[in-house]
């Protein structure tokens, strides 16, 4: 970094944090008005570029907005790799499954839209005033390079509308962001074709099929077979790294490797950044918290930093004639959104979602910035052009915002996409409830513990999942040939459901359940342990346990066999509502259905043995139970497994729990429950201890621990 002059390095900082820091104001404020953030960014950027703060108060405006190259070169190094994070987290939140369900609509906005303005920007291009025209004697290829920069929508800018206004993963918003894709693709071709004509004359046929062909193939590659190598990778990583964040890591390596690929076959490194997004959603090792630090960033530096520059590159005063710049941004807005309109028509849509598509489809933003500085660099377009087209994508990206919200008002939703939105809400909340789960089995010894690598096998069986046999060892502890006798007969019986991942660990440690904690807090679903029983304590164990289920932060099945085959057949769910008792449930589901056992979710409502309100409140507790038990009916739907489902009424709760246990058959009750904060030992409340210390067959027990609600 010699080469960099320290004022320059403090103009960078300085005017990164001030384009971060305003952008975030204006988006407060709009937020404020009911309008998405994107419009606050790209109007803080106009605010304190040459349009506003530049003109008004020229010194604060070159001290904070530094006119040097270098620094400017660097901030918009800076905002391309933000702009690819916001891409990679949008294809990270897409779902493919829905993409093939509107590609058909996509491609028919896309195309309508696209010629309709295609078409009108040609128009425009030939009858604009020669002062418009960097070379008079090039009107046909100012026509061309004027169409394109107002045909093309933009992908960034887009993607961030359907984000704020929470489009993003509804049929809606994956028909604006697919065809918006498409325009995008056909865009950048059209550019390669303008920019040969500017250059050499001619059209270079050769490198033009050469670049679609490229493209072409990287699409089909990422689809068909990058997933599979990030899906390789992240779950290598996932699986063997021992340093935070690592997942993290891959997320932004894949993003940033595919838009680097896009860029270097000649199409554009946003449609990369998104291909690489859509490949690492396809992976469930990309967890919700994976997720959310991704969102954090771009939320708070990535979208910001990138719109706010894209809005300070405007000079309105560039401009002489205002009715102009009305008339082609009129003309630009109305040939889009009809085109669009008239496409979304075509295929399908009702009116009022073909209008909600083509205002979606109406941003210009950055990509038509891009396409003005490529006409202007080439000295097609002269400088009160390029002003004039810079102020339409603008423009339009500021307008979409407020366009789109309110074409929303009045759309319905159709019952398929309410099915799957309300599938989604269901198993958000709920670990295990898709493949993709990272399983940790202590590996103690004794039938309790080989009871926890069973039940862990059942939920890890898909071909994402995987099963690590942890062994902690102290130097009294079993010699060498008992512990891989050990880890041998756990690991049998972990790929008895053809777990396709089952690894051995075995770490060296005085503070054994310190090491268990430490291994658990790296990415783990969950942690299988069998019960340790002491007769003072009495249900499950002592200290280890305590010391473990307490410090883990991730939920925790404790165990203890009572004989029989470990294969069930008959599993019983008890719930009350809680977290900790869904999960309990939902971990009962999955483990039957992957055993080929029956499985009961039972509600037993508590009646008071005397009351004056006695059939007001008997009633009410009948209600909330028929509740509960419709949602975890759902569940198991969405989840495909058959559910039957139990409802009772009893004073004590835990004996109706128990008399169904013995008298039902069941030979497996799965419950859910809470860590409580006891010094000496674990509780987890009076009428799960009761169950506890009565229940004669094979019990496991789902621990929540308190830090880890966000199961909630």
């Amino acid at each position: 970094m010699h080469n960099l002059a320290e004022r320059q390095l403090l103009s960078f900082l300085l005017e990164v944090a001030v384009l971060v820091a305003v952008a975030r104001l204006f988006a407060d404020l709009l937020k404020r008005l009911g309008q998405p953030g994107v419009a606050g960014y790209l109007l803080a950027g106009l605010a304190l570029g040459p349009s506003c703060l530049g003109r008004l108060w020229p010194q604060a405006g070159r001290w904070l907005i530094a006119p040097d190259p270098v620094v400017g070169q660097l901030v918009e190094g800076v905002a391309w790799l933000s702009v690819v994070l916001v891409l990679v987290e949008v294809g990270l939140e897409s779902d493919p499954a829905v993409w093939r369900n509107v590609a058909v609509k996509a491609a028919a906005v896309s195309a309508a839209g696209m010629a309709a303005a295609l078409g009108c920007g040609f128009a425009l291009g030939m009858e604009l005033p020669l002062n418009y025209l960097g070379r008079p004697d090039q009107r046909l290829i100012f026509a061309f390079y004027t169409a394109v920069a107002l045909g093309i929508s933009a992908v960034p800018v887009i993607a961030r509308i359907l984000n704020d206004l929470d489009l993003i993963r509804r049929d809606l918003g994956m028909t604006i962001l697919g065809a918006g894709m498409i325009d995008d693709f056909t865009g950048w071709l059209l550019l390669s074709l303008i920019t040969g004509l500017a250059v050499h004359g001619a059209v270079n046929l050769r490198t033009l099929a050469l670049t679609v062909g490229a493209a072409v193939s990287f699409v089909v590659f990422c689809w068909l077979a990058g997933f599979r190598l990030v899906v390789s990778l992240l779950r290598w990583v996932n699986d063997r790294s021992v340093i935070e964040h690592s997942t993290l890591s891959v997320v932004l390596v894949v993003g940033l490797g595919a838009a680097a690929m896009a860029q270097a076959l000649g199409t554009n490194l946003v449609f990369g950044a998104l291909l690489g997004g859509l490949m690492l959603g396809r992976s469930a090792r990309v967890r919700g918290v994976d997720r959310n630090e991704l969102s954090a960033l771009v939320s708070g530096f990535c979208a910001p930093l990138f719109f706010a520059y894209s809005g300070l590159k405007v000079d309105l005063w560039a401009i002489s004639s205002p009715g102009l710049v009305l008339l082609v941004l009129l003309g630009a807005s109305a040939s889009k959104i009809a085109g669009c309109a008239g496409g979304g028509l075509l295929s399908g849509l009702g009116w009022r979602e073909a209008l909600v598509v083509a205002a979606g489809m109406n941003a210009r933003g950055g990509m038509g910035v891009v396409a003005a500085l490529l006409g202007l660099s080439h000295g097609v377009l002269s400088a009160q052009m390029y002003a004039l087209l810079v102020v339409v994508a603008v423009a339009t990206s500021i307008l979409s915002p407020p366009l789109l919200s309110r074409m929303l008002r009045g759309v319905e939703r159709n019952p398929e996409e309410i099915e799957r939105l309300e599938r989604e809400r269901l198993l958000a909340g709920l670990p295990f409830s898709k493949e993709g789960t990272k399983l940790l089995v202590l590996a103690g010894g004794g039938p309790n513990a080989e009871l926890a690598a069973q039940l862990a096998a059942a939920l890890g069986n898909h071909h994402e999942a995987s099963i690590t046999i942890l062994h902690v060892r102290r130097a009294a502890g079993p010699s060498s040939a008992e512990v891989e006798a050990l880890l041998a007969r756990l690991g049998k019986i972990a790929g008895s459901f053809q777990a396709p991942h089952v690894y051995q660990r075995e770490i060296a440690a005085d503070a054994v359940a310190e090491a268990i904690v430490q291994e658990s807090r790296r990415a783990y679903t969950s942690l299988f342990m069998g019960a340790t029983e002491y007769a003072r304590h009495g249900t499950l164990g002592g200290e280890l346990l305590r010391e473990v289920i307490g410090a883990s932060g991730v939920p925790v099945v404790v165990t203890r066999y009572a004989g029989g085959p470990l294969t069930f057949r008959k599993v019983l769910a008890p719930v009350t509502g809680t977290a900790y008792s869904r999960l309990g449930a939902t971990l009962a589901m999955l483990c039957a259905h992957a055993m080929g056992a029956a499985v009961t979710v039972l509600y037993v409502a508590e009646r008071p043995s005397w009351t004056l309100g006695l059939a007001k409140k008997s009633c009410a507790s009948l209600a909330l139970g028929r509740a509960v038990l419709d949602q975890m009916s759902a569940v198991g739907t969405q989840l495909g497994v058959e559910v039957s489902t139990q409802l009772a009424e009893s004073a004590r709760v835990e004996r109706a729990i128990l008399r169904l246990a013995e008298q039902g058959g069941f030979d497996l009750l799965f419950l859910g429950a809470l860590s409580r904060s006891v010094k000496e030992h674990l509780y987890f409340g009076p009428k799960i201890e009761w169950l506890l210390r009565r229940a004669k067959g094979n019990v496991a027990v789902a621990v929540l621990p308190e830090k880890s609600l966000p199961y909630a």
